[in-house]
């Protein structure tokens, strides 16, 4: 959470973010010592939330999209996986989508691979989780034209 507001105070975008996260997580892996644990004020903030309207709005916003994208519904998530028909039409999306302000992942990046693999290049993430509502999820019906 603190990353995020100081992102939001820098004006970092998403990307720049999350290649914060990814830098600290490494300094945390090839630190000899062990047993880091939780800051005093992370542990007073986790106090303060209530994960019963966290879970309940998750719910809300995946139900949404279930609901929508019927056709790409597999499980249940705090994401929304979606399956394109190809990497570069997935990568237009997700162009699409940051420029919202919004972030979707992409697990299993194949772009190191000899031989591309089909589903890894062409499924994203949606998040779906009590951050976000249903407002934010028409905007993304309608810019995957849903």
């Amino acid at each position: 959470m603190l990353s995020r507001y100081y992102s939001y105070l820098n004006k970092f975008s998403s990307d720049e973010n999350f290649y914060i996260l990814k830098e600290a997580e490494k300094l945390l892996e090839q630190s000899d010592s062990y047993g880091h644990s939780m800051s005093y004020l992370s542990q007073n903030l986790l106090k303060c939330i209530d994960f019963e309207q966290i879970a309940q709005k998750t719910k809300e916003n995946y139900d949404y999209l279930k609901a929508k994208l019927k056709k790409h519904y597999p499980g249940f998530s705090q994401y929304f996986p979606v399956v394109f028909s190809s990497r570069e039409e997935r990568d237009s999306v997700r162009q699409k989508l940051g420029k919202k302000g919004i972030f979707c992942p992409v697990h299993w990046d194949t772009s190191f691979l000899a031989v591309p693999n089909g589903l890894s290049d062409s499924i994203m993430s949606i998040p779906c989780d009590y951050r976000y509502n249903v407002s934010d999820m028409e905007k993304i019906i309608n810019i995957l034209g849903g």
